[in-house]
This record gives C-alpha cells, sequence and structure tokens, in this order.
C-alpha cells in the first residue's frame, strides 16, 4: 500500500519524529531527531509529496530531508540535494507501518533508543523470514495528520 500525497504524522514506537524543538537560527541542516511525547501537534507534522509509486519527498515543517553522512536532516536551503526516499509498506508489523530507505535502498532510517537523539540513515536490520522483519527502531508509522 503506497502513501498518497499529503500532511502526516511519522512515529517510532511511541514517540513522533520531525526537527528538533530547539534550533539555532543558522541556514545549516537541521537535525531530525526522536521528539519527546509533549511535541506539539504543528511540530511534528510532515508534508509527503509521491513522486511515483515508493518515491517521496519528505519535508519537515517545511524543508525537505536528505542523508548526511547517514543522518537525516531537514533542508533549508539547497534544498535541490533533497534525498528521494522509498517509503515500503510492512504490514507484517502492522497497520500504517512502514521503513524508510534510499533509493538504492542501502541505507534506511533507523531511530535511536534516546529522545532528542537524530535519525540515522544506514543498513537496516533484516531478520531472515517470510515476510522479513525488521527491528522495532527501523518500523516507522505514518498516519494522515487528520487522523491524530
Amino acid at each position: 500500500m503506497s502513501l498518497e500525497s499529503g500532511v502526516y504524522i511519522i512515529r517510532n514506537r511511541d514517540n513522533s519524529v520531525n526537527r528538533n524543538l530547539a534550533e539555532d537560527r543558522s541556514l545549516n541542516p537541521k537535525r531530525v531527531v526522536l521528539l519527546p511525547p509533549d511535541a506539539q501537534s504543528e511540530d511534528i507534522k510532515w508534508e509527503i509529496e509521491k513522486l511515483d509509486h515508493n518515491s517521496y519527498t519528505l519535508k519537515a515543517r517545511g524543508a525537505p530531508t536528505a542523508n548526511i553522512d547517514n543522518l537525516v536532516f531537514a533542508l533549508l536551503i539547497n534544498e535541490d540535494e533533497a534525498e528521494e526516499w522509498r517509503i515500503e509498506a510492512v504490514p507484517q508489523h502492522g497497520e500504517n507501518r512502514y521503513i524508510i530507505t534510499t533509493q538504492d535502498q542501502q541505507n534506511g532510517w533507523v531511530a535511536p533508543d534516546t529522545l532528542e537523539e537524530q535519525i540515522n540513515c544506514k543498513p537496516l536490520v533484516v531478520m531472515q523470514s517470510l515476510p522479513p522483519q525488521y527491528p522495532p527502531t527501523e518500523v516507522f508509522e505514518i498516519i494522515p495528520a487528520t487522523a491524530h
């Protein structure tokens, strides 16, 4: 099941994922992190734009995201360097569950174990089973923002 373009909430386990709540005022890329539970609804919304079947642009608070040095960042400038992410449903992990990878599928989003730490972009651990199983840190719930 592929996602359509729209506004969504991305969560990993019980925490929302988005840009850090406290950011410097520079135009440097902004960290995409695991947010604390008290994050406000406007701080957790994503714009997801479908480019083709499994290819998407993911915008965190209006800024497209990219893999920079194996970490996920939101780009305030140089937006043409944004990643075209693959979002692939993993229904074996539940409803609205997905993995998010680079187009070549060599790296994917991996959530940290600690709040306010940055989302990594590295090779995913896939357990040899049918269907494949992923650790909870690699599975993201993506739901329409209106459902939140």
